[in-house]
């Protein structure tokens, strides 16, 4: 594992061993002050990548009541506010979302993204900390690798946009249809409120080598009017009917919910 700490991105980058495979993750840190996704040692966020409309359920454990539905992490559209969580896929804990691509593809990197800025807490839930699996068929998972963005154990300095890239030496990470991401709290001593202890997703781009040379080309969402829950949580969220959330439950790209007049 090696660290390179730089005046706007923090970079971590390590092999993970596999069987079979060396898979490599590289992590970085957009500091606050960089107001673009456009990372240095990773490609950016993507809208060309063959993730864009696919299927992502939450598997395992519940979306938190105030996340947007699953489907925002592959639209190819990015927030332009860190606490605008019309763009941003949260758990309520630990559990696992899966992505469903429709078919087999031969995955050549897998990308994830995430953004939070809260001064009080140094960014408690920007670091992202999973597991990444990979099946032709849903239930018949290969893990590929671990992701951990933290930048350390302390919680100092986690605030900012944090990008993770898996790819392969070989060029290949397998033959998939299926990702699965087991995602787990990071976990920070400064996060103030138990009850948000998730990190903030925004996007999950799953490359071909083909979509791969495209990376970077996702676009800011409509800017939203946003304004606070209440004073424990400190996050924001649409003014209007249309950011309302129903308590935890599973959800999926589809179906959508209805409105009710």
């Amino acid at each position: 594992m090696t660290m390179t700490i730089g005046h706007s991105i923090l970079i971590l980058a390590g092999v993970i061993p596999m069987a079979g495979a060396a898979p490599l993750v590289k992590t970085e840190i957009l500091k606050p002050e960089v107001t673009t996704w456009q990372f240095k040692s990773i490609p950016g966020p993507s809208r060309s990548d063959v993730a864009q409309g696919a299927v992502v359920t939450c598997a395992t454990g519940n979306l938190d009541a105030a996340s947007a539905t699953p489907d925002v992490l592959v639209n190819g559209k990015l927030p332009e506010k860190s606490r605008d969580l019309t763009q941003a896929a949260f758990l309520a804990g630990a559990g696992s979302l899966v992505v469903d691509l429709g078919k087999v593809q031969t995955v050549a990197a897998v990308n994830t993204y995430s953004w939070h800025e809260y001064p009080d807490d140094q960014g408690a839930r920007g670091p992202q900390v999973y597991t990444l699996s990979g099946g032709a068929s849903e239930g018949q998972w290969v893990k590929i690798a671990e992701v951990d963005t933290r930048p350390n154990k302390t919680g100092e300095g986690w605030e900012g946009k944090h990008g993770a890239s898996v790819t392969d030496s070989g060029g290949k990470l397998g033959d998939f249809r299926f990702l699965k991401f087991e995602i787990r709290p990071p976990a920070s001593p400064k996060q103030g409120n138990v009850a948000w202890p998730n990190p903030l997703f925004s996007e999950i781009d799953v490359h071909t080598a083909a979509t791969l040379a495209k990376a970077g080309d996702a676009t800011p969402a409509a800017p939203v009017k946003v304004q606070a829950l209440n004073p424990d949580m400190k996050q924001l969220r649409p003014a209007t009917n249309q950011g309302m959330r129903l308590p935890p439950r599973k959800y999926s790209a589809a179906p959508r919910l209805k409105r009710i007049t």
